[in-house]
């Protein structure tokens, strides 16, 4: 009769304790849907995100039809909830892949990308710009030095 006591009584309050609590976890405010997730509005690739006095910044590949050909932008913002997009005047090109922005010892801007294969670079006293080529003529930092004709890997022709 004990055991019998004690075993209702278990269960009871397992019972009781399975009814006024969940034992999911909750979802912290940034992991609610539709809030901060994403923190931009379209498709983007590749970002990298800065804080400069009080404004971040985020570069980014704009990847409008899922392979980085949209245009370069820069988005600001005061508290990483507000974005607003920046236009860019460099570079003047669809393809902007993994751009990177730093500031440089001398307190000028610098930002990277590449573009297909190569590396391009410009220099700005500000972090949206403008944008000066840090090479002249349009030509990349870092070329693209493939040459498929010599580096293409030979396939043995195995039919005969």
């Amino acid at each position: 009769m004990r055991m019998s006591y004690f075993y209702f009584t278990v269960l009871a309050i397992l019972c009781w304790s399975l009814g006024n609590k969940t034992f999911a976890q909750s979802l912290q405010p940034w992991q609610q849907p539709n809030v901060l997730n994403p923190l931009l509005p379209g498709y983007f690739a590749d970002p990298t995100i800065k804080k400069i006095g009080d404004t971040y910044y985020i570069f980014a590949t704009t990847d409008g039809n899922g392979w980085g050909a949209g245009p370069s932008q820069v988005w600001t913002s005061q508290d990483l909830r507000n974005w607003k997009i920046q236009p860019m005047n460099w570079p003047n090109t669809h393809w902007y892949w993994a751009p990177d922005m730093t500031q440089g010892y001398d307190g000028r801007y610098y930002l990277y990308y590449s573009q297909p294969v190569e590396i391009f670079g410009a220099v700005g006293d500000s972090p949206t710009g403008p944008w000066k080529p840090l090479v002249t003529d349009g030509k990349s930092m870092i070329p693209n030095l493939y040459d498929s004709r010599r580096d293409y890997p030979r396939r043995a022709n195995l039919s005969g």
